[in-house]
């Protein structure tokens, strides 16, 4: 059978910013530390379902010793027990999510960042990324915390940053991608139910011809078989 393909254009109304790296230069002088933590991973309409508030979000201020709580353990005081930020971001666009009806477009709001600076030392999660200041974000929140502030859901399970969607490997990338599909693209209700609801794998499909502004990601899929569909992410960088 002819494998059906098609070609998706989603255009996203922001300037892509180019990051060579992770960090920002005041983070990469402190010393790096990692703290492994379990998170119960989502698929994508499992994500959906536990968020609270679903965003399109501009970050409006860098990580700091400022803005960073530490927590030491009660039994031993060396010890850090917890260690987050408090991060300001600007509400671009709202999704979705149980409480998206008290917010709207423009709204400032604090959420928890899993990443902290104290002293000399850059502590977070484990293969987890600061948010930038910024740039702009996908955010699946949850005011399922002991302060009542929101937390990005599952640490990068919760979070889509449009110019490293191309660089995500397995689920990380399917949910990225159907992030984009549902909420950015202006395919038809058909296509996008049609990717929504298949499997996605990432694969080069090096013969489409792909023409797209520079401020564009496109997404080029073939459906493999009725339920899998092979995606290749291009952004500015890559055409």
């Amino acid at each position: 059978m002819k494998k059906k393909v098609f070609v998706m254009t989603i255009m996203v109304g922001i300037m892509l910013m180019l990051c060579s790296c992770g960090k920002s230069e005041s983070v990469a002088k402190l010393k790096d530390i990692p703290i492994q933590s379990e998170f119960i991973l989502f698929d994508y309409q499992e994500l959906k379902e536990t968020s609270k508030l679903i965003v399109k979000a501009k970050i409006m201020d860098d990580l700091s010793k400022e803005n960073s709580v530490i927590e030491m353990d009660a039994e031993d005081t060396d010890s850090i027990s917890s260690a987050y930020s408090l991060r300001n971001i600007e509400l671009l666009e709202i999704y979705g999510g149980d409480n998206a009806d008290q917010f709207q477009s423009g709204d400032k709001l604090t959420i928890i960042d899993n990443a902290a600076i104290h002293d000399n030392n850059y502590i977070h999660i484990e293969g987890y990324e600061k948010l930038e200041k910024g740039q702009i974000y996908i955010l699946y929140l949850s005011n399922d915390t002991a302060s009542g502030d929101y937390s990005i859901i599952s640490a990068n399970n919760g979070k889509v940053e449009f110019d490293k969607v191309n660089q995500l490997q397995g689920d990380e990338f399917e949910i990225a991608v159907k992030t984009l599909v549902e909420f950015e693209s202006d395919v038809t209700e058909n296509e996008k139910q049609e990717l929504l609801n298949s499997s996605v794998e990432k694969a080069e499909l090096k013969k489409q011809e792909i023409k797209v502004d520079s401020s564009d990601i496109s997404i080029n899929y073939i459906q493999e078989s009725s339920n899998t569909v092979l995606v290749e992410v291009l952004n500015s960088d890559s055409l």
